[in-house]
């Protein structure tokens, strides 16, 4: 053999190998972990949308019809557009059987309280008028409500908690006055 023809040092390592290609399938667990972590946050934000879609919707439509209220109309169909929309935000129960000053204290205090003096003495005009046969609704107390619902709607779960409060306190209180009543007849 001649030393020219002598073996290539390199012949005797194998090829190199290139390593297989790194597929994103199967996924590891922390993707799977962000993936669930992102379906969750998209489930709980399209609740949160449509929660508050309907609510939107709620008011909209209570505005929507006191616009459309004519002006023969009583005073008592826009007092049952306030309550109804009112309904759509308060528990049923609490609001339907109220009249008078009940009502229109839960009128004012579902206000910011630096809207609430000025709320009361309109008030006041407004359920006034409620029972007079003569009395129809003028374009101010259509006005009055409107800007009441804008301000009030859709109520915040802190003055909903509150007014709850003061409803249980008024019923339970008149609960003790009827009984009292009862005893002394």
């Amino acid at each position: 053999m001649m030393p020219d023809q002598a073996q290539d040092p390199l012949a005797a390592f194998k090829h190199i190998q290139m390593p297989e290609v790194s597929t994103w399938w199967p996924l590891a667990w922390g993707w799977w972990l962000v993936i669930l972590i992102a379906l969750v946050a998209l489930f709980f934000s399209c609740q949160l949308l449509i929660k508050q879609y309907k609510l939107r919707i709620a008011k909209q439509q209570a505005l929507a019809q006191i616009k459309q209220l004519e002006q023969a109309s009583s005073l008592i169909s826009l007092n049952s557009l306030l309550k109804r929309a009112l309904m759509s935000y308060l528990p049923r129960y609490s609001i339907a059987s109220l009249h008078g000053e009940k009502w229109q204290a839960l009128l004012i205090s579902l206000l910011p309280e630096n809207k609430q003096a000025e709320y009361q003495t309109q008030f006041n005009t407004l359920l006034s008028g409620l029972y007079q046969a003569d009395k129809k609704v003028t374009n101010a107390d259509k006005a009055l409500v409107t800007n009441y619902l804008k301000q009030v709607l859709p109520v915040s779960s802190s003055t909903k908690n509150k007014v709850m409060q003061q409803l249980a306190t008024h019923t339970s209180s008149n609960q003790m006055m009827d009984q009292q009543e009862v005893g002394h007849v």
